[in-house]
């Protein structure tokens, strides 16, 4: 007879021995990656790293907070816990502490692998480990800090260790009702793919039990499973709810993700992700898990033709439970492709190898479950031989981790960016410094908490739409040149800057940090003035008859009116300016018309400004952005006059 995965096991000293060993290995890895000095930044620090930084240090901010800054499809949960440790305990997180606390999370997830089945399950943790730290290009995105799928797999996995305690064993479920309505909501929140995520995993397991359990008895057990899981997606969808609206209230747009079918690309889409998998991917792995498949639908159908089969507790033949798991591991791994395949989000975002992060690991525990199904049959009526097996074979899939762990140290660029950040921070206060989202919070995440405030230029990412009220504040601000060309280079910047209803002059542009430009307020003698249209971007110089603004205000002498508009240049067709009547002169700055405007004037008076010829609609130069009107003694001081 062939024992069952649940039937009761006296382990050999060859099992204690190997499992033993095997705990001291995975150990020496976690400490590995985790506490040796330098081992916690994965590649350049950049801005996606910086914000959950900037979460864990920054204060309460409401619904904003539930999710990652700007962005509705990444759950902020770890880090509000580790802002609340914080805030109980009284230290500052850092780059590298956060760093370690997503590698923690990944490399804890074989844990509750572990928990799925006493000897399958040791086999799927070491796979899960291997795969991790020895993919080079699934490393850097599993185990770095500027993604979801530390802490999302972690929850998957711990949710589908108790999904499946309950679909084996369902007597005394309330705890694990329990731990399955919290994991199932948690990973959801995390990542909204974690909900069909579980759902196919109940589908898998109904599948493998169908015929060896009586239909009302595997309807009773997956019925309240299903319920749960359902739960998490729900839970998660009023959240998500809340947080659109909140954003929408605050900053007037909800941040919400758009994501469509690709209709008319999924064939291009196919090839382009199957060529991202297979550039790290292991095509050794993805024949394993397909053989799986196979013999897991053969052993299903044969259970089917032969009718129920009475098993204890509704357990499976050893072997069939790693079946069941690997068909499980599978089927996630291909439902992840699938909707990289199916989704337009993936390719406007050129196909990244983090998409398909989960078809790796997924697919590494599917083969080496296959594995130890075809070692587990062959020791069959070995049982001493089968104890000792899979610690075993978990202990060579570790041991080869650790000889193939990928190189963890810090990129050589991390010391030049701490260095910039320190020099950033004002002896008078807060320091706001502007340029492209990749560079620009990276400086406020290494520097203390509150020192610099880092905002990405209009039309980027904007993650921290609440910290506009800073800029505002501010009287000097740093514009940091890299990868920044509206401004001019680094050398040579623009003298005027507008960002955001403010204007700025050029101060100091040459400065002991390379590559950074300092700016001084200039827009708090502009004069008030009232837009029609409004609001302004509904001011299109470049829309026919129709393409005029108007601007009322009050001044007792001469003003410039500084009319922004993104793309404008020296010698670039220029707008008519008419004050009651009379044409006024018009000449372009960089980004900018000017206007000369004789005084007094009054506010009867209207300036209107439009017919834009020999220029498309939507070219630079078409659009205005921002209005400032200076006293001209005001204007001539920067430049401008």
């Amino acid at each position: 007879m062939i024992p069952t995965a649940d039937a009761p096991r006296h382990p050999t000293w060859l099992a204690r021995g190997a499992l033993a060993l095997l705990v001291l290995l995975f150990a020496g890895l976690l400490f590995r990656a985790i506490v040796v000095p330098g081992s916690a930044i994965l590649s350049v620090y950049n801005s996606d790293m910086a914000i959950p930084l900037l979460m864990a240090n920054g204060p309460w901010r409401g619904f904003f907070d539930a999710y990652y800054y700007g962005q509705d499809r990444f759950g902020a949960w770890p880090f509000l816990l580790a802002r609340g440790a914080r805030q109980l305990l009284g230290f500052d997180w850092t780059p590298v502490g956060m760093q370690r606390l997503y590698m923690t999370a990944a490399l804890l997830t074989p844990v509750p692998l572990a928990l799925l089945a006493r000897r399958a399950g040791l086999v799927a943790a070491a796979a899960w480990v291997f795969v991790a730290v020895t993919n080079p290009s699934l490393a850097r995105v599993y185990l770095g800090h500027a993604q979801p799928y530390a802490f999302q797999c972690l929850t998957v996995c711990g949710a589908w260790a108790v999904l499946h305690s309950l679909m084996r064993k369902p007597e005394h479920p309330g705890r694990r009702f329990a731990g399955l309505a919290v994991l199932g909501f948690l990973s959801t929140w995390m990542s909204p793919t974690s909900g069909p995520i579980l759902a196919v995993l109940l589908g898998v397991q109904l599948l493998g039990r169908w015929g060896s359990v009586p239909t009302r008895e595997l309807l009773r057990r997956a019925v309240p499973v299903g319920a749960l899981i359902a739960l998490g997606p729900v839970a998660e969808r009023i959240l998500r709810g809340r947080y659109h609206h909140a954003a929408r209230d605050a900053f007037r747009t909800d941040f919400r993700t758009r994501v469509h079918l690709d209709q008319g690309h999924l064939l291009e889409n196919l090839r382009a992700v199957t060529n991202t998998w297979s550039q790290d991917g292991s095509w050794g792995a993805l024949v394993l898990a397909v053989v799986g498949v196979g013999a897991f639908a053969l052993l299903t159908a044969r259970r089917l033709r032969a009718g129920r089969e009475a098993a204890a507790g509704g357990g499976a033949p050893a072997s069939g439970e790693a079946l069941l798991l690997s068909a499980s591991a599978t089927a996630v791994a291909a439902l992840n492709f699938a909707i990289c395949v199916a989704v337009d989000h993936v390719r406007r975002h050129d196909y990244d190898v983090r998409y398909v992060a989960l078809t790796h690991l997924f697919l590494a525990v599917a083969a080496a479950l296959v594995v130890w199904a075809a070692v587990e049959a062959l020791l069959a009526r070995k049982p001493a031989l089968v104890e000792g097996a899979a610690p075993l074979l978990g202990l060579a899939l570790v041991g080869a981790a650790h000889l193939r762990m990928i190189e963890l140290h810090p990129a050589p660029e991390q010391q030049a960016q701490e260095l910039r950040a320190r020099a950033l921070q004002s002896a008078q206060g807060e320091r706001v410094v502007l340029g492209d989202y990749w560079q620009t919070y990276v400086y406020a995440a290494l520097a203390p908490p509150g020192a610099v405030v880092g905002l990405p230029i209009e039309g980027l990412y904007l993650r921290t739409p609440f910290d506009l009220p800073r800029l505002r504040a501010a009287e000097t601000v740093v514009v940091n040149h890299a990868d920044v060309k509206a401004f001019g280079p680094p050398e040579a910047p623009q003298a005027l800057i507008g960002q955001y209803g403010v204007l700025l002059h050029l101060e100091r542009a040459a400065t002991p940090l390379e590559g950074f430009s300092l700016y001084r307020r200039v827009d708090r003698e502009a004069l008030p003035a009232t837009l029609e249209p409004a609001p302004l971007y509904r001011w299109n110089f470049c829309a026919g008859a129709k393409s005029r603004g108007t601007l009322r205000f009050e001044s007792t002498g001469p003003v410039v009116v500084l009319v922004r508009s993104t793309g404008v240049s020296a010698g670039a067709p220029l707008p008519r300016a008419e004050l009651a009547g009379r044409a006024l002169p018009v000449d372009a700055l960089p980004d900018f018309y000017r206007v000369r405007v004789p005084g007094p004037v009054t506010r009867a008076e209207r300036l209107e400004l439009g017919g834009l010829s020999g220029l498309e609609k939507g070219a630079p130069g078409c659009w205005a952005q921002d209005v400032f009107v200076l006293p001209e003694a005001a204007a001539r001081a920067v430049g401008a006059g």
